[in-house]
């Protein structure tokens, strides 16, 4: 299963007390939200391709201000009207002195204990994370800004992960990477079905590497027992004339050409050693032949 889409259903849950829903509210507009600002006022969108992310966005809003978004495509859900000023400056997206301004980290009031920290990265999650487990394990999320990319990095270690900032083209993804980084980040949001799957995924492809491995190692004793005992048949054929032990352990190398020193030494009833002595002998006897002794 797709473990983006697993963790956000399994944290997609409206947060206990007012200060987590702000929190939670504030990362997702932080993270998919656009603003959008004319003569007819200040309109909010969120995207997602999320339809849980989106229902949730909505019960954010009716609960803590009885707004209910409207929608705009398939994508989108947009907030318009005299509320929509009053949820910006609530969860510390625009603030105001002078003039309305955007903050461009994190707004300190909106995660001033833990629970609320905690929603807050749920919400960062909800609003722009994937989970990546094809060529290695990696979960980030994806960000404008380098200053809101080092806050949420920020807050993720004072949860106890430690993740990473990386710019990449006008964004900036704040990452955790390795299975078991990756599961400690999912854990942390509450992912704990997401943990079994990727914990599932790690144990089955290391069983798979070790049979791999095992299968290629295999592979390379066959050749090389194949290519021993091709050397072995050779001496035998150019050592002349051969008896007793020696031609028994001749005969059994030529019935048996793929055979190792012990299925050998199985076939003759004798020790691994003897069946590499007696085999070493014979080579020994062709190679005096050919020098002529």
């Amino acid at each position: 299963m797709n473990c983006s889409v697993l963790l956000k259903k399994e944290i997609a849950v409206l947060p206990e007390d007012d200060g987590g829903k702000v929190a939670m509210l504030s990362a997702i507009i932080h993270t998919a939200g656009t603003l959008r600002i004319n003569r007819e006022g200040v309109s909010l969108f969120i995207s997602s391709e999320n339809a849980g992310v989106k229902r949730l966005v909505g019960k954010l809003t009716e609960v803590l201000y009885g707004v209910k978004p409207q929608v705009s495509g398939r994508r989108s859900i947009v907030y318009e009207g005299n509320e929509t000023l009053k949820i910006l400056l609530d969860t510390g997206i625009l603030s105001y002195t002078d003039c309305y301004e955007a903050v461009p980290g994190i707004s300190p009031f909106v995660v001033m204990d833990e629970g609320s920290a905690l929603a807050y990265l749920k919400g960062a999650f909800l609003g722009a994370g994937s989970i990546s487990l094809s060529s290695n394990y990696r979960a980030e999320i994806s960000v404008s800004g380098e200053v809101f990319a080092s806050a949420l990095a920020d807050l993720f270690a004072k949860a106890g992960v430690s993740a990473k900032t990386v710019a990449r083209k006008e964004r900036y993804a704040v990452y955790v990477k390795g299975s078991e980084s990756v599961c400690d980040f999912c854990a942390l949001l509450g992912g704990n079905k997401t943990v079994i799957t990727i914990m599932d995924l790690v144990v089955s492809r290391m069983s798979s590497q070790t049979a791999n491995r095992q299968t290629n190692c295999d592979m390379a004793n066959l050749e090389r027992t194949v290519t021993v005992a091709a050397q072995q048949i050779e001496a035998i054929k150019t050592a002349g004339v051969l008896e007793g032990k020696l031609l028994e352990t001749a005969e059994a190398r030529i019935k048996y050409p793929d055979f190792s020193y012990e299925e050998l030494a199985e076939v003759l009833q004798i020790s691994k050693s003897t069946v590499k002595y007696r085999l070493k002998k014979i080579m020994e006897i062709s190679d005096g032949k050919k020098d002529g002794k």
